[in-house]
């Protein structure tokens, strides 16, 4: 198959250069000294001001979070909890700057990001217990962050959207109040995918089943796979909120995610789904692709609609 054929144009030359090698105990370190590389090349934005909190966790140790907010911010703004991609095992807020820049700019909300523990040497569930732990403090701490406590969402990425959804699913569990939208870009949501020959396309670009099958072992270690660890494992997802979900159709979570939002609709629960041709894992890592600019602009405008339902979506 040409599998280059599939590709979205502006993509090509990104997705058919040197390839990184697959995920394993072997390749861990020059993984992740990559996405540091990537954030440190990141440039910085003008309009946006950030900094870093640490907050102090049960258990005797701390959790960063990176703070990114309007320059110019005046009054109580939407908040949003943010979970980084990097397959639960690499990456660190400022991965995502380039997307919660965008984000702060379109839609004025002020964004915690987590910095959670990493796998394999923290398995399931300390990357979900140090995004509880932001959520709380988030909350409690709204007015001295300038948010609105009544204009919260979640957000990620990869396997931080998964992150995202399973968070949202433990604070439905607990009858807690419930985020007003949940946003997930290509979100890593079932062990199973792991488990199923995928057609040759799918992956072979962007994110490779064997990496997958790498990052679900060490994310889950020992533990049983459940829906706060892969929320397409949840029995039933009604009570949850307005879902945004956007993946690639080359992506290898093409078919977890566009099931996970069948059965939101299914169970009542308002979905903003978009599917992206020619389009593999990662693909907004090509900042100026009119694919990426499209996916962005959707994501803005849902964030918009549930943050901001009572202003009008900008042009």
């Amino acid at each position: 198959m040409d599998f280059e054929s599939l590709l979205d144009p502006e993509l090509v030359s990104h997705f058919t250069a040197a390839r990184a090698a697959d995920l394993s105990d072997d390749t861990i370190a020059q993984a992740r000294q990559r996405f540091r590389d990537m954030a440190a090349a990141i440039p910085a934005d003008d309009a946006v001001v950030r900094n870093e909190r640490w907050i102090e966790a049960p258990g005797g140790h701390r959790v960063r979070v990176l703070i990114v907010r309007k320059r110019d911010a005046i009054g109580p703004a939407p908040g949003l909890l943010h979970f980084h991609p990097g397959a639960t095992i690499m990456g660190m807020p400022e991965t995502s700057l380039p997307l919660l820049q965008h984000t702060v700019r379109e839609t004025g909300s002020v964004v915690v990001s987590v910095d959670y523990r990493l796998a394999p040497e923290c398995p399931f569930p300390a990357a979900l217990q140090d995004g509880e732990l932001a959520w709380g403090w988030m909350t409690s701490h709204a007015d001295e962050l300038g948010i609105d406590p009544d204009r919260i969402g979640i957000m990620g990425e990869s396997a931080g959207g998964g992150l995202a959804a399973g968070l949202a699913i433990k604070l439905r569990d607990r009858g807690e109040p419930s985020p007003r939208i949940l946003a997930l870009l290509y979100p890593q949501l079932d062990d199973q995918t792991a488990a199923k020959v995928p057609p040759p396309h799918l992956g072979h670009y962007g994110f490779s089943h064997q990496s997958l099958q790498y990052s679900w072992r060490a994310y889950l270690g020992s533990a049983e796979a459940s829906a706060y660890a892969a929320p397409a494992r949840a029995t039933d997802l009604a009570g949850l909120p307005p879902t945004f979900v956007a993946v690639g159709a080359m992506d290898l979570f093409a078919d977890e995610d566009i099931q996970f939002a069948a059965r939101l609709v299914a169970d009542g629960t308002p979905i903003d789904l978009h599917v992206y041709p020619g389009a593999p894992h990662g693909f907004d890592l090509v900042e100026e692709a009119q694919v990426t600019r499209t996916m962005r602009q959707s994501h803005s405008a849902a964030l918009r609609r549930w943050l901001l339902p009572d202003k009008p979506p900008t042009a």
